[in-house]
């Protein structure tokens, strides 16, 4: 079965839990583009795996292609439907992080008894069945604690 995007979810809630369900894949994507610029500068090879979490397909992009993804979005051609949803990964790495460090930031409000509130752009390309109305959210930092406990309470995604 091949997928089009990270998941067929049409609520936006249900995206961003996705998000935690799978937050060592999304960290690592966040991190290779950084671990390949060091390995580029150092002379040596960096691949990331990433294995998409829809249809389990995979796929291992070497350095020099993650960064021609990142720096190049324009003029990319997609090898495969598993190479573009990576490379439409690495292009949203940004929104990955926000929505991860949310949780941190969310956990920091509530010691601090303050209110939180963060709001996603959710990238449409990797979440197609998102409703153009429905693609910003806004969620408290309580929904977003409750949100990540439901992932570490369940087998997940």
């Amino acid at each position: 079965m091949s997928c089009c995007g990270l998941s067929e979810t049409c609520d936006p809630c249900e995206v961003i839990q996705h998000i935690f369900c799978n937050k060592t894949l999304y960290a690592n994507v966040i991190n290779s583009i950084q671990l390949s610029r060091d390995a580029k500068a150092l002379g040596g090879i960096y691949c990331l795996f990433f294995r998409n979490p829809c249809d389990c397909s995979s796929i291992t992009l070497r350095g020099e292609r993650i960064l021609y993804i990142y720096e190049h979005l324009c003029n990319v051609v997609w090898c495969s439907n598993t190479e573009r949803v990576a490379g439409l990964t690495i292009i949203n790495s940004d929104f990955f992080a926000e929505v991860l460090l949310s949780y941190t930031e969310a956990l920091r409000a509530k010691n601090e008894v303050k209110e939180y509130c963060k709001s996603f752009t959710i990238p449409l390309c990797l979440f197609p069945n998102i409703s153009e109305k429905d693609r910003v959210i806004t969620i408290s930092g309580d929904n977003i604690i409750k949100l990540m406990n439901r992932y570490s309470n369940s087998s997940c995604c």
